[in-house]
C-alpha cells in the first residue's frame, strides 16, 4: 500500500475516533491532511464521501428525535450557497489563491472554535438561520467544512442534546449528499478516487465505533483543543505555502 493511502487510512480512522468521542470534527481533521495528498480542489470531494456513511449511521441512531421542520429550511439555504461555492471551486484556475483562502479559513475557524463559540449564544430567528445556512454552505462547498456554525445553530433551536444530535446529523447527511451530487455531476469525482474513498470510509466507521466505546474514558474537551491547535497549525502552513507560490 502506498504511503499516501496509509496516511489517508490513519487520518480517516482518527477522524472517525474524534467524531465518536466529541460528536463532531471528523471533516475538520480530514481536511487538515487531505489537501496535501490530493490537492485543495479534490480533497473536499474525498472528505465528504468518506464521512457520509459515518454520518448516516449517526443520523439513523438518533432518528426518533428529529424535528424535520427545524432542519429543512437551513439545509435548503446551505445547499443553495454550496452549489455556488462548488462551481466557484471547480472553475478556479489560480489554486494558490484558493489555498490561501483555505489556510485563512482554517486559522480563523480554529480561533472561532477555541475562543468565540463557547461564549456565543444565537437567538432563534429567520435571519440567524439564513446567515448560518449561507455561511456554512459557502465554506462547505469550497473546503468541505460546513459543520461548526450549523452545530451552533442547532444547539440554539433544539430542546435537548438528543434532538440537537438528531437535527445536526440529518442536516449534515443531506448537505453532504447534495454537495456530492453536485461535485460528481460537475466531473470532480473520478474513478481514481474510488480506492481512497473506500479505504477512508471503512477506516472512519471503524474509528467512530472505537471512539464511541472510548468516549467515557477520554477527555473530550482536551481532545477538541488539540484538534483546534492542529487546525490552526495546518492552516498557517497552508497559508505560508500559498503566499510563497504566488
Amino acid at each position: 500500500m502506498e504511503w499516501g493511502l496509509l496516511l489517508l487510512l490513519a487520518a480517516s480512522c482518527a477522524a472517525g475516533f474524534v467524531q465518536g468521542v466529541t460528536g463532531f470534527g471528523g471533516s475538520i481533521l480530514l481536511m487538515i491532511f487531505l489537501p496535501g495528498l490530493y490537492g485543495v480542489k479534490t480533497a473536499p470531494v474525498i472528505s465528504d464521501l468518506i464521512v457520509l456513511t459515518m454520518l448516516g449511521l449517526m443520523a439513523w441512531r438518533h432518528r426518533r428525535a428529529v424535528r424535520p421542520l427545524s432542519v429543512l429550511w437551513p439545509t435548503a439555504i446551505y445547499l443553495l450557497a454550496s452549489s455556488w461555492a462548488i462551481e466557484l471551486a471547480r472553475s478556479a484556475q489560480n489554486l494558490a489563491w484558493l489555498q490561501m483562502a483555505f489556510g485563512s479559513f482554517l486559522v480563523g475557524m480554529a480561533a472561532y472554535l477555541m475562543w468565540l463559540a463557547p461564549n456565543l449564544h444565537l437567538k432563534q430567528s429567520l435571519w440567524v438561520s439564513l446567515f448560518c445556512g449561507a455561511f456554512s454552505g459557502v465554506t462547505g462547498g469550497l473546503f468541505g467544512i460546513g459543520g461548526p456554525l450549523m452545530a451552533l445553530y442547532f444547539l440554539t433551536v433544539s430542546r435537548d442534546r438528543e434532538e440537537y444530535l438528531a437535527n445536526n446529523c440529518l442536516c449534515l447527511v443531506l448537505t453532504v449528499l447534495g454537495n456530492n451530487v453536485l461535485r460528481i455531476s460537475g466531473g470532480m469525482m473520478t474513478a481514481a478516487l474510488l480506492l481512497p474513498v473506500g479505504v477512508g470510509t471503512v477506516a472512519s466507521v471503524a474509528g467512530w465505533l472505537w471512539g464511541e466505546k472510548a468516549a467515557s474514558r477520554i477527555d473530550g474537551a482536551a481532545l477538541k483543543r488539540s484538534i483546534y491547535l492542529l487546525m490552526a497549525f495546518g492552516g498557517a502552513v497552508t497559508l505560508i505555502k500559498a503566499v510563497v507560490a504566488l
